[in-house]
C-alpha cells in the first residue's frame, strides 16, 4: 500500500480517528481506518486508475486526506473536506481525496464501500474501485507525457506562441525544469506569466531561485487567485522548501 504514498503525512491519532467516526456519526472501514492509522494520509502523485466501467476512461489522483496534519495546507483534513463540501456530496459518501482538477473521491459509507471519482462542478460520478484497498490496489503510474514545447527550436516560435493547453514557452520550461529557456527567455524582455507557479508546483527549486533572482514574485497572485504556495501545497516536501523562500499561501497573504 505505501508504494502509492509519495508524502505520508504519519499516522492519525487513534483518538481523532474515533473522534471523527462520532462526530459525524459514522463508522469507516476497516481498511480505510488501517490506512489512516498507520500514513494519515498523503500525496498521490503522477498516479492514475481506470473506472471499473471501461467507456469512462481514467482518473488521476492527487492526495487522500488525513486527519489533522500538521503541513498547513488548506483542504488536506478530512473533516474540513466534509464540513466543505456539506449539500453538495450526498449525505451517503464521505470525501477522502482529490484530483488535481478540484474534483473528488467519494466512498460510500455503508457497506459495500465502493469508492468514486466525483465530479465537483455537475456532480456525475464514476466507481473506480469496490472498496479502499482495491483502490490503492488498481492506482498505477501515470504514463509520461509528451513535452509541450520542442525546446531544441523554441526562439524561432513566435513570441506569442501557446502550447495546446494555452502556456508559453517560459511557462512550459519552468514545469520542465528547464532554467536555460527561462533565462534566455527573460533576456530576450519576454514577461514571465505564471512560470513561477509551474516551477513551485512541479518542484523545480533551481527554476524558482532563478525567477527570484530575475524579479519575479514567489507569491505572485495566479489566475484562480491562488499562489504558487497553494499550488504546491499537494507535497509538504515542496511547502517547506518555498517556506524557506518567503512563500505564503493567498490566505495568509491576504492578512
Amino acid at each position: 500500500m505505501s508504494t502509492h504514498i509519495e508524502n505520508p503525512y504519519g499516522g492519525a491519532d487513534p483518538k481523532k480517528l474515533a473522534a471523527l467516526e462520532s462526530s459525524r456519526g459514522i463508522e469507516l472501514p476497516q481498511d480505510y481506518k488501517s490506512f489512516l492509522l498507520e500514513f494519515g494520509g498523503g500525496s498521490l502523485i503522477e498516479n492514475s486508475i481506470d473506472a471499473i466501467a471501461k467507456d469512462e476512461g481514467y482518473f488521476e489522483l492527487r492526495i487522500l486526506h488525513g486527519i489533522n496534519p500538521e503541513n498547513g495546507v488548506l483542504f488536506s483534513d478530512l473533516d474540513s473536506m466534509q464540513d466543505c463540501y456539506e449539500g453538495a456530496v450526498p449525505d451517503d459518501l464521505f470525501v477522502i481525496g482529490s484530483d488535481h482538477g478540484g474534483n473528488l473521491i467519494v466512498m460510500l459509507i455503508a457497506s459495500p464501500h465502493d469508492v468514486f471519482w466525483w465530479d465537483h462542478e455537475t456532480g456525475s460520478k464514476a466507481k473506480l474501485a469496490n472498496s479502499f484497498s482495491d483502490l490503492i490496489e488498481r492506482i498505477r503510474p501515470t504514463p509520461p507525457s509528451p513535452p509541450e514545447c520542442d525546446f531544441s527550436n523554441w526562439e524561432s516560435l513566435p513570441a506569442d506562441w501557446r502550447s495546446e493547453y494555452r502556456r508559453t514557452v517560459c511557462e512550459c520550461a519552468a514545469m520542465e525544469g528547464r532554467s536555460d529557456v527561462v533565462e534566455r527567455w527573460s533576456a530576450l524582455g519576454r514577461p514571465f506569466g505564471e512560470s513561477m507557479r509551474f516551477a513551485a508546483s512541479n518542484g523545480h527549486l533551481n527554476v524558482v531561485d532563478l525567477l527570484i533572482s530575475l524579479g519575479d514574485d514567489i507569491n505572485r497572485t495566479c489566475y484562480d487567485g491562488r499562489t504558487p504556495l497553494d499550488w504546491a501545497s499537494y507535497r509538504d516536501d515542496r511547502v517547506g522548501a518555498l517556506r524557506e523562500r518567503g512563500a505564503l499561501l493567498a490566505a495568509e497573504k491576504a492578512h
